[in-house]
């Protein structure tokens, strides 16, 4: 994983995931096995940020204002609706449900689709899809 701060000249990528939430850290995962994949999130890793992927530190995490903290240093962002409601929304790897106490997988697609009982969803299936 690498953060890019400046424009690379060319690079070409085969597919590219916008957002890495729960659903599309495995799916850039399994693609990548085969693939150019660039993964896009504007937020930092979870790897060094115990706070975030520890669920003992959910509270601390959701009572830090994220305004109190500067942009780069915040896992989190402040965010009204359109009617001026307060927000929180995620800056990191894994999206929303790591501050949902959920969590984000990067297991092989397969393995998730068998365990939750989704394997007619199995990159046998869906692999001549998504190269049409």
């Amino acid at each position: 994983m690498k953060n890019i701060t400046v424009t690379l000249q060319v690079s070409y990528y085969d597919y590219i995931v916008v957002g890495n939430g729960m659903a599309r850290c495995p799916i850039a995962t399994t693609l990548s096995k085969s693939f150019g994949v660039l993964l896009l999130e504007q937020g930092d890793s979870t790897y060094d940020k115990p706070n975030i992927a520890c669920v003992v530190y959910y509270l601390n995490t959701l009572l830090t204002s994220p305004s109190t903290r500067p942009p780069s240093s915040s896992s989190l962002r402040t965010a009204f609706s359109e009617d001026n409601i307060i927000n929180a929304h995620t800056c990191v790897l894994g999206g929303g449900t790591c501050i949902n106490t959920g969590f984000y997988s990067q297991s092989p697609w397969d393995t998730s689709a068998t365990l939750d009982g989704m394997a007619p969803w199995s990159t046998k299936v869906t692999d001549g899809w998504s190269r049409q």
